[in-house]
């Protein structure tokens, strides 16, 4: 389980965290891992089910509301003095730097079933669901069996705001592949990297196709974004 200041997740199948800087505590029936230590949770089940489904929503929203302090980092502190820099060569004021940070990544692996799984069906039977996807959706959906995924993207304006949309896959055999390619892109959003950061298109070729579907949904969180601020109206 993953504990925050003022609640906790369910109980988690896998937990991607940084044992280097922080401890866990294992307890008689389960793991407790601090939120600030924890990079990405992911759901594995072994069927779908629109009542697997839903259960994996409940469990994304839960880690995603988790609370915990938000302190500077060493990549913010280096960002802050990058705006700085920049605003001195431009010879204006510079007022700070404005952050929205990720939560704590989530991702579900169902290993069979969910051929079906398609914006229309959800349309059709889990309609409600759509207007949510920003709250409870995890980041990242693969159908194993399949060979689906589905990838939750944002693009941010700056100010907390922007667009927020799902996109549907259908990649076959090498489903896994682009699944954990996704998941590895969403860690290195989530880390400081000290040294050079690992891609994986760097050893497998990688075509990304266009989606099956796509859908924009509302937002109802802020965006994850860094804005730096030179007076009142002008920005990096």
């Amino acid at each position: 389980m993953v504990y925050g200041v003022s609640g906790r997740s369910k109980e988690a199948d896998i937990v991607i965290w940084d044992a280097n800087n922080y401890p866990s505590l294992p307890l008689e029936d389960h793991s407790f891992f601090f939120a600030e230590a924890v990079r990405a949770v992911i759901e594995v089940k072994s069927n779908w089910t629109a009542v697997e489904f839903l259960d994996v929503l409940e469990k994304s929203k839960l880690v995603k509301d988790l609370r915990f302090p938000r302190e500077e980092n060493l990549a913010d502190q280096i960002d802050y003095l990058a705006g700085e820099v920049a605003a001195l060569k431009r010879g204006a004021d510079y007022h700070g730097v404005v952050r929205s940070k990720h939560t704590i990544g989530t991702a579900a692996v169902f290993l069979r079933g969910g051929h079906s799984f398609s914006l229309s069906y959800l349309k059709d039977q889990l309609v409600d669901i759509l207007d949510q996807i920003d709250d409870v959706w995890p980041e990242i959906m693969l159908f194993l069996e399949p060979g689906k995924v589905v990838l939750k993207e944002y693009e941010s304006t700056g100010s907390g705001g922007g667009s927020g949309w799902v996109e549907f896959y259908t990649f076959g055999e090498d489903a896994l592949l682009y699944f954990t390619n996704s998941l590895l892109q969403r860690l290195s959003q989530r880390v400081v990297n000290t040294e050079e950061p690992f891609y994986l298109t760097r050893y497998a070729h990688f075509e990304w196709p266009s989606p099956d579907e796509w859908y924009e949904f509302p937002l109802l969180r802020p965006v994850p974004h860094s804005r730096h601020l030179l007076g009142i109206e002008d920005e990096i």
